[in-house]
Formats: structure tokens, sequence, C-alpha cells
């Protein structure tokens, strides 16, 4: 039962998200699309883990251009 509530836990916030920063979410995507298709650069900044979560991100994002 403990996997169970953390799963249903997880389903809840990932709804709860989707439904209110949805059309956020995807007006970021656009801009950031806009900006690097005009050669423009994407800056991440972080202390401490959201300093990971910033290289993580910038990690995957070149990544997937590389390819």
């Amino acid at each position: 039962k403990l996997f169970s509530s953390h799963f249903e836990e997880h389903a809840t916030l990932v709804h709860s998200v989707a439904e209110f920063h949805a059309s956020n979410i995807d007006q970021a995507a656009i801009k950031i699309s806009r900006s690097l298709s005009l050669d423009g650069t994407l800056f991440f900044c972080g202390n401490g883990g959201s300093a990971a979560d910033s290289q993580h991100l910038a990690a995957e994002l070149v990544g997937r251009f590389k390819k």
C-alpha cells in the first residue's frame, strides 16, 4: 500500500499541474523555441539542488539538439 499511495499522490499532482499550468508551459516552450531558432541563448540557473536540475536540463537539451 505504501507505493500505491505514492503513485496516487503523484498522479494527482501531475493532473493538477496539467490543469493549472499547461498553458503557461506551452507559452514558455514557444518562447524558448523562438529564441533558439533566432540564434538566441537560453540560460539556466540554480543554487544547490536547483543547480543540479539546471545542469541536467541543459545537458538534455544540448544532447537532443546534437542528435
